[in-house]
């Protein structure tokens, strides 16, 4: 009698595949209201069908608010100094993080978690081999997965 091994999942079993996405030049606003309506915490900046960055929610509170003290730039920690700068234009090109850390569709789910860990990220927008979004997969999604 032979036996079979199920089927290990994918990230393409647990993605998103309607992402909501921005271009570069698509303003602080416009990302703020996207996320607000749609109920997400993040989008991905895609130029000429490629995803060029990411912009969450984190990127966009340090453009409204600043540390309780206002900022102090001979104290301020150098990654806080390049957020804030980061954030002190209004498009996504300017706010997002780039390089964005993605998935591919056939990739194992463990591996998809273990990079969001390493890389210290909540989602992985999904590519195909040609650059194409083609989905996002958040750690919620990972989490849902069924038992393997």
């Amino acid at each position: 009698m032979t036996t079979t091994r199920p089927r290990q999942l994918s990230i393409k079993d647990v993605m998103t595949t309607s992402v909501v996405t921005v271009s570069s030049s698509a303003t602080f606003h416009e990302v703020a209201e996207l996320m607000q309506r749609y109920g997400i915490s993040a989008v991905p900046v895609v130029d000429e069908r490629a995803v060029i960055g990411i912009v969450s929610e984190a990127d966009l509170l340090v453009k409204e608010a600043p540390p309780a003290g206002g900022w102090k730039l001979w104290a301020e920690p150098r990654k806080e100094r390049l957020v804030r700068v980061k954030a002190a234009d209004t498009t996504a090109a300017d706010v997002m993080t780039a390089p964005v850390v993605t998935a591919q569709p056939d990739e194992p789910l463990a591996r998809g978690a273990r990079r969001m860990r390493e890389r210290e990220v909540k989602r992985l927008p999904v590519v195909a081999d040609d650059g194409t979004l083609v989905g996002i997969v958040s750690r919620r999604d990972l989490l849902s997965a069924p038992p393997e």
